[in-house]
């Protein structure tokens, strides 16, 4: 009967072991999927400022074609750019973008391309935890 209590001990020695080693490889799978989380989450963090920084810029050359619409109407362009609260350099910018882009492409994809930007705005607004209600006041 002495070796039965050998037989115990290192059964239950080898399943100790058995046990940390799962513990482990849990310990180890949460690891990688809570790192896995953070690069989804970091993915469409930057997905959603990517989005953003298009449609400012689509903004931007808009802005650019009405303010030199007012300036055209003889409104002062120092009194627009004031408006628009932009240094002189983007406001220059703007101007020289809406000059180089033809206003018949703009006029041609409004009503698609505003419905796809008002989507976009809305689903990285989301995304980037924002709740949509101050949506407009940056416009």
């Amino acid at each position: 009967m002495s070796g039965l209590p050998g037989v115990c001990g290192w059964h239950s020695g080898s399943m100790v072991k058995a046990n940390k080693s799962l513990k482990t490889r849990q310990a180890l799978r949460a690891h990688f999927e809570e790192e896995q989380q953070k690069l989804r989450d970091r993915k469409k963090k930057l997905n959603s400022l990517l989005s953003l920084i298009d449609q400012r810029e689509n903004l931007n050359e808009k802005i650019g074609h009405a303010s030199r619409a007012v300036i055209d109407l003889g409104e002062p362009k120092e009194l627009v750019r004031e408006l628009i609260g932009v240094s002189q350099r983007d406001f220059n910018d703007m101007l020289k973008t809406a000059k180089e882009s033809s206003p018949g492409d703009d006029e041609s994809h409004t009503g698609n391309d505003k419905r796809q930007y008002n989507d976009e705005a809305a689903s990285a607004t989301d995304n980037a935890g924002g709740d949509g209600a101050d949506e407009n006041s940056g416009q």
